[in-house]
């Protein structure tokens, strides 16, 4: 005999998600799921009284 379970939530509250992780509501299932991510940046600068004076940034996106 199936017995159908249910968890209820008021809220879902996510403060950090590492990578190739995910939050999932409703009926789902994730069969052979992948994820890919990518990241590129040049110069970040934080914080106060910094400088950066005769940068060059140079981004060669090899993949489009």
């Amino acid at each position: 005999m199936k017995k159908d379970s249910y968890v209820i939530f008021e809220s879902i509250n996510v403060n950090i998600i590492d990578t190739n992780s995910g939050i999932f509501v409703g009926e789902n299932m994730q069969i052979n799921w992948n994820s890919n991510t990518k990241s590129v940046s040049g110069i970040s600068l934080n914080g106060e009284s910094n400088w950066a004076v005769g940068n060059v940034d140079l981004i060669v996106k090899s993949d489009f």
